[in-house]
């Protein structure tokens, strides 16, 4: 080898240092994702790691600077809203956390029907701060998590999206998502042994009043988090006209620092509302097909009335 082409000693130098330099980043990053590795490790779900070694509940992470996560009253938009946070940037983890923490669904790799239908194969009994770590920024779940010192502490690092909907109404789509999915087989006799749909609902909601009305108060705190973003259900809808829907859309992408809150309305609104989500019954609840005198006493020995004009509703 003649002189001239010999390497360097200067440029081998600068080359052996760039190469310590990235080992010892690379050393870096794994002494700082230790803990969240460990926390990975024999988890009951799969987990994908990223670029930088972090576990993750996806491949992906979108433009959203934030983890997100959906706290929703039952059928009051759960998986409606994860649909606009996906047209506004976020990629669906398609964990669902449920009131106490301790069960999550994971419908990653599930079909729609498979998930309604045969869910608790999807469920897993794993604490809430384990599952959370694989909700990376960019990235959105969803939940009927309560809110209490505990899970705000545990999602002090979320940018939170509350849910609400007036409770007849929710409680009606509810009905009629436990009578398609049969998911709750302690129901499933109402279904048959009733055809008429107001007495089916009235039945239904004696027997499952208590669940739906314990969910509900555990969620309420919520609605007067400051640190949470509202989201009406019925404005949402356009219920409440086009200008306080597109002006939810923007105050939404604003919450989430979009990188263009004034396009949120072309984004997220076009065919939202008929989008078929996991839960969605395939037409909009017509609560006077199911509510009757029996139902409305009901609803106010649970406390419904007090507790849907906390929420705004007459």
């Amino acid at each position: 080898m003649s002189v001239s082409s010999r390497p360097h000693a200067g440029s081998v130098f600068r080359r052996t240092k760039n190469a310590l330099r990235a080992v010892v980043r690379g050393a870096r990053r794994l002494t700082a994702n230790d803990d969240l590795l460990r926390s990975a490790a024999g988890l009951p779900v799969p987990v994908y790691l990223t670029s930088d070694l972090v576990p993750s509940a996806q491949p992906t992470q979108g433009a959203i600077p934030h983890r997100v996560m959906v706290c929703s009253i039952p059928k009051a938009g759960t998986y409606l809203i994860g649909e606009a946070l996906r047209r506004l940037g976020t990629v669906a983890t398609d964990f669902h956390f449920s009131l106490d923490g301790q069960m999550v669904m994971d419908s990653r790799f599930a079909t729609r029907e498979e998930a309604r239908n045969e869910f608790r194969r999807f469920c897993h009994a794993v604490p809430l701060e384990r599952v959370l770590a694989l909700v990376r920024p960019g990235q959105h779940a969803v939940s009927h998590l309560e809110c209490t010192p505990r899970v705000r502490g545990h999602l002090s690092g979320f940018k939170v999206v509350f849910v609400h909907r007036d409770l007849r109404d929710a409680l009606v789509s509810w009905l009629r998502f436990h009578q398609d999915t049969g998911r709750e087989e302690q129901w499933n006799w109402i279904w048959a042994k009733h055809a008429s749909k107001q007495e089916r609902f009235a039945v239904f909601l004696r027997e499952a009043g208590e669940v739906f009305f314990g969910v509900c108060h555990a969620m309420r705190p919520w609605f007067a988090d400051p640190a949470a973003f509202p989201v009406k259900f019925e404005t949402l809808h356009g219920d409440d006209g086009p200008d306080l829907q597109q002006r939810l859309c923007r105050e939404l992408a604003e919450f989430l620092d979009h990188a263009d809150p004034s396009a949120a309305s072309a984004l997220v609104l076009p065919g939202l509302t008929t989008t078929k989500t996991l839960t969605s019954s395939g037409s909009r609840t017509r609560r006077e097909e199911y509510w009757s005198e029996a139902a409305e006493e009901l609803f106010l020995r649970f406390g419904g009335a007090e507790l849907n004009a906390l929420f705004g509703y007459v």
